[in-house]
């Protein structure tokens, strides 16, 4: 062992403190790469969560917009038939009109409470 110099010992912890540096940055690269990987996958996560909301949200939108096409054709349809009912009445408004005038040719008389 006296063939040891001092020079030899520094050599030598100088090449572990070296290879300690080395492997020191190359478990921190991988921690930081670690930590990394975890904050895009939580990012892509909410991503993901957002975009599947908006899709939800989408087909909510879709659905109450074909239920207010179904109302407005009922509803459609409702005054259609209302507009019919309307038209026949008012036909039979002044089918009945003018038999009353007939009527009241016949028989002479003035209804309607008008001019005298």
């Amino acid at each position: 062992m006296e063939n040891i110099s001092l020079n030899h010992v520094y050599a030598v912890l100088t090449f572990i403190a070296a290879c300690s540096s080395i492997a020191g940055f190359y478990l921190g690269r991988r921690k930081e790469a670690t930590a990394e990987g975890r904050s895009k996958g939580s990012l892509e996560t909410d991503i993901n969560y957002i975009k599947q909301s908006m899709d939800d949200m989408k087909l909510t939108v879709e659905k109450l917009d074909r239920k207010l096409d179904e109302s407005r054709k009922e509803s459609d349809a409702q005054i259609r038939e209302l507009l019919i009912n309307y038209a026949e009445l008012n036909a039979s408004y002044k089918s009945l009109h003018k038999r009353v005038d007939g009527l009241e040719r016949k028989l002479g008389l003035k209804l309607g409470g008008g001019e005298e």
